[in-house]
């Protein structure tokens, strides 16, 4: 087996390990969009939440169903190709990008974008338990930084698996998640007040590169 699918291997066996053993509940997760109940939405009626919550089940299927199994999707490919390299040649194999420095670099996206989302699930978990806002660490730099994490392990991917459907798949991915992001950050300002609205003035959605919006 090739260092490169040690490396897919290991990456999925983290992510699945962070999925089961260390899980942080959202706001805007799918099953929170489609299962929670109307009088567990924020007391809001006018949050972008409480609205995506009480849509008809057709329109949360479509609206948040469906990006997340395409992301799943994307997601799957890495894997599949790790147990059946012929299955690139069906996606559209972008040949200029398959060389060594390339590979080098997805690798290293894939081993960064994977610490920096698992590191900030273990501090997320340990502030989790209080509605107190006290960003410490990596969320004095990004409110997101989990999400920066997978932003990158995807572009690594890509990268070592290079392919159109994967570069393509990577817009509808940081759509649909850009989009909870904003709905979670909706809510957390009216549950959370003054202090969170701060905290968004204060420290970028996603990387320090990019100043911080509301």
């Amino acid at each position: 087996m090739s260092p490169t699918s040690w490396l897919i291997i290991t990456a999925y066996l983290s992510l699945v390990i962070e999925l089961t053993v260390f899980p942080i509940p959202s706001e805007a997760s799918t099953y929170q969009l489609i299962f929670k109940a109307d009088g567990d939405s924020p007391s809001d009626p006018t949050s972008a939440l409480h609205r995506a919550r009480n849509r008809s089940l057709l329109s949360k299927l479509l609206q948040f169903t469906l990006p997340t199994a395409l992301g799943i999707a994307m997601f799957s490919i890495p894997l599949a190709a790790v147990m059946f390299p012929e299955i690139l040649d069906h996606l559209l194999p972008v040949e200029v990008l398959q060389n060594p420095i390339v590979q080098v670099l997805g690798g290293s996206f894939v081993i960064f974008g994977r610490t920096l989302t698992f590191y900030s699930v273990l501090q997320l978990r340990k502030s989790q338990s209080s509605d107190v806002l006290s960003a410490k660490g990596l969320f004095t730099l990004s409110r997101n930084p989990g999400l920066v994490g997978m932003y990158t392990f995807y572009i690594g991917n890509a990268l070592l698996f290079p392919c159109v459907v994967l570069f393509v798949g990577f817009f509808p991915y940081i759509l649909n998640m850009h989009r909870r992001v904003l709905m979670e950050e909706n809510h957390l300002s009216q549950r959370m007040g003054t202090d969170y609205r701060a905290y968004l003035a204060s420290v970028p959605r996603y990387v320090p590169l990019f100043p911080s919006h509301h």
